[in-house]
């Protein structure tokens, strides 16, 4: 433990020192502000952090040594439950106060797709047709995501790498978390963003949203563009939305290509 509270250390220093910096982005944008009877201290925590939706949820189980919510060192775990699938992803998270990194694994089974013959394009209806071996893979990942405040909100940044694993050869995949069909191993995805701040307490935020993703083994590059809106009730509950979709692709999957109309709460708790 002495190497991580050397490292925590280090982090509250700087996010002390260097008051433009702001607690890292997660998947969908800026960190809820969390209340000093949720942060704490540096300790040995178990936190959740739940997303609920319309058709998803999303709980984000951690345990590790720090802040919960800010500086810490451990391992995160979530299952994941929608409407195309099931699976889980788990792995080792380092976060600092405007950085954080996770390297780990995601399991997915689809419901009803299967893996892709491949092809130049595809459709909806494409990726949705079961002639080909059931679709379940595992992906390898490594994100690293990024937030930096101003004045009158914060920029953020999320750069992935995804290896995928467990692919029928001779197929492709059309993998959920992505929203892209990608010519296995290799994915990739780079989104960035700005969250303004609306009213002076600084609960309501809205702002654009762009994401490059890409597939280098079919040579192709996807882009949305789109927004989202936060909403602060509670230091511990946030109403948020996002809508980001397809601006350019070689493939038409109307919604199931974007990151489009995901409503729903963030819940926040962790263990005194």
């Amino acid at each position: 433990m002495r190497g991580a509270a050397h490292l925590l250390g280090l982090a509250a220093l700087l996010g002390a020192s260097s008051p433009q910096l702001a607690r890292p982005a997660s998947t969908e944008g800026p960190a809820a502000a969390v209340s000093p009877e949720v942060a704490r201290a540096p300790r040995l925590f178990l936190s959740a952090a739940i997303d609920v939706g319309f058709l998803y949820l999303r709980p984000r189980l951690s345990a590790g040594w720090g802040e919960p919510f800010g500086a810490w060192i451990g391992v995160d775990a979530n299952p994941i439950v929608n409407g195309e699938g099931l699976g889980a992803w788990a792995g080792l998270r380092v976060a600092l106060p405007f950085i954080d990194l996770r390297v780990g694994a995601r399991y997915f089974s689809a419901f009803t797709a299967s893996f892709l013959a491949p092809a130049e394009a595809y459709s909806r209806a494409s990726i949705e047709l079961r002639d080909g071996p059931s679709a379940r893979w595992l992906d390898l990942e490594a994100e690293l995501s990024w937030s930096a405040g101003f004045g009158s909100g914060q920029l953020y940044g999320e750069h992935a790498v995804t290896y995928a694993v467990g692919v029928s050869d001779g197929y492709w995949l059309y993998d959920e978390t992505l929203r892209l069909v990608l010519d296995p191993p290799w994915a990739w995805r780079q989104r960035i963003g700005a969250a303004f701040y609306v009213d002076s307490a600084k609960r309501f935020a809205m702002g654009p949203i762009l994401e490059v993703a890409g597939s280098p083994g079919r040579g192709t590059v996807i882009v949305r563009f789109g927004g989202a809106i936060r909403m602060r009730v509670y230091d511990d509950l946030e109403v948020r939305g996002t809508f980001v979709p397809v601006l350019a692709s070689p493939d038409q999957l109307g919604l199931r290509g974007a990151d489009a109309f995901l409503v729903g709460i963030r819940y926040l708790w962790a263990t005194d």
